[in-house]
């Protein structure tokens, strides 16, 4: 399980399942507004209670916006699973 100090650490662009092209920089992108609580995760990594869904919006350099959702670990805090959100602001 690979978890991540902050949800944009972990998208890959060169990852063709990832949903972004090839030559963005999403570390780059700038958080708007606040993380919104999605609620309790539906399938956690691991059995331990406490995950939580997450949904960030982000701007990117060109001025557009996209929405990522990540899965908060109860113990650490860090992120598992990082993704562009299939429903987009």
């Amino acid at each position: 399980m690979q978890l991540w100090p902050d949800p944009l650490d972990g998208l890959d662009p060169t990852d063709p399942t990832s949903g972004l092209d090839a030559d963005e920089a999403p570390w780059n992108w700038a958080l708007v507004g606040q993380p919104q609580d999605g609620g309790k995760t539906k399938n956690p990594p691991n059995q331990r209670l406490g995950w939580r869904r997450w949904y960030f919006i982000y701007q990117k350099l060109d001025g557009t916006r996209v929405k990522v959702s990540a899965d908060q670990d109860p113990d650490t805090g860090q992120w598992f699973n990082p993704h562009v959100s299939s429903r987009q602001s």
